[in-house]
């Protein structure tokens, strides 16, 4: 993942204006044309991208769980297993424990 930032050389360091964040470059082209024609953004890599977030984790672990505990066919409840192992990069019988664990 990577996102396109511009720095305006106008401001001072830590000043809300002195850095524009885009995701991608044509959404900083399109602020270009309205705020600074002449201006450049420069792509630069997320770091820990694919990290996920306590919240997120947990979140997945809610949504992964209910989906085991409905009732599902034993091929779409095996799907839902292999999305938690490759979220979470853990092996078939860590997703299961993990789901089994899960303080909800």
């Amino acid at each position: 993942m990577t996102v396109w930032i511009y720095v305006d050389t106008s401001t001072q360091v830590g000043d809300p204006e002195h850095l524009k964040v885009f995701t991608n470059a044509e959404a900083a082209n399109d602020w270009f044309k309205e705020n600074d024609p002449e201006g450049v953004a420069f792509e630069y890599p997320v770091l820990d991208a694919d990290k996920i977030s306590p919240q997120e984790q947990k979140r997945r672990a809610q949504a992964a769980k209910s989906a085991l505990t409905m009732g599902l066919d034993p091929v779409r409840r095996e799907a839902t297993i292999q999305q938690y192992m490759k979220a979470y990069k853990v092996s078939h019988e860590e997703a299961l424990a993990l789901l089994e664990a899960a303080d909800f």
